[in-house]
């Protein structure tokens, strides 16, 4: 897997089957953007030299199916 060098951070917008990555050297510019499926996620990362990792994901998402009208805080 080709991954752009320098990187400093790496956001992950988590989904149900494709995700989408953005990577940032340590100017905050950006240096990568692609969409990952699935099965693609754990070789990307593996591939990554020591970086801070973020994860997005929208509110819906922290609930979990089935839980829609719950509330996600206690």
């Amino acid at each position: 897997m080709n991954i752009p060098e320098p990187i400093a951070l790496v956001v992950l917008d988590i989904a149900k089957s494709v995700f989408q990555v953005h990577a940032a050297d340590c100017e905050g510019k950006p240096v990568s953007r692609r969409k990952l499926k699935r099965e693609e996620v754990e070789p990307f990362f593996r591939a990554l030299p020591p970086c801070q990792i973020g994860l997005e994901a929208c509110p819906g998402s922290i609930a979990g199916p089935g839980l829609s009208g719950a509330s996600a805080t206690t």
